[in-house]
Parts: structure tokens; C-alpha cells; sequence
């Protein structure tokens, strides 16, 4: 998989299984940080949405509750959050 250079350096302290995840989005929060945001590619039992920022990881059962948790602490917009459901809804979609 190709990638931009600035995504690079915005995924270097980040660990995502593309096996078992998809990468959702990547918001950029100053020139060295950015939350990342992925989904289970498979939704089975125990499948998490994660949010990692600065190397910690959170997870949520739902793209919904990580995406209002995103806009509480004011990493986004809720425009942008409401942005990001959409595209990823859209994204399954279209996968199915």
C-alpha cells in the first residue's frame, strides 16, 4: 500500500492490523500529531472501533459513540464528525 508521506509520518506510532482493521480517517491536530480512527473489517462478537492519539488507544462499540467522544474533547467538529459517518457508512455500503 502507497502512502502520502505526511500520512506516513501521522501512522508512525500507530499499530493497525490492515488484516483485521480499515483505516477510517486521519484528522491532523498540530504538524506532528493526528488522531486516527479505524474500524473492524468484520464485524463479529467482539469487533472495536479505536481511536489512537499520541501512541494510547481507546475503543467504542459503535462509529457513532467514537465519533461524539471525538467532537467532546474537541479533536472535531461535529460537522466534520457527522462527515465521517456518512463516508464510512457510504464505504460499507458499497463494499456489501
Amino acid at each position: 500500500m502507497r502512502m502520502d508521506k505526511k500520512l506516513e509520518h501521522y501512522l508512525r506510532d500507530c499499530c493497525i492490523d490492515f488484516k483485521d482493521e480499515m483505516l477510517i480517517e486521519v484528522i491532523p491536530q498540530d504538524d506532528n500529531n493526528a488522531v486516527v480512527l479505524t474500524a473492524p473489517r468484520s464485524h463479529r462478537e467482539y469487533s472495536y472501533y479505536r481511536l489512537m492519539y499520541k501512541g494510547a488507544g481507546l475503543y467504542y462499540n459503535s462509529i457513532e459513540t467514537m465519533m461524539n467522544a471525538c467532537v467532546d474533547v474537541g479533536y472535531v467538529s461535529r460537522r466534520n464528525a457527522d462527515k465521517v459517518i456518512r463516508d464510512y457508512m457510504n464505504r460499507i455500503k458499497e463494499e456489501n
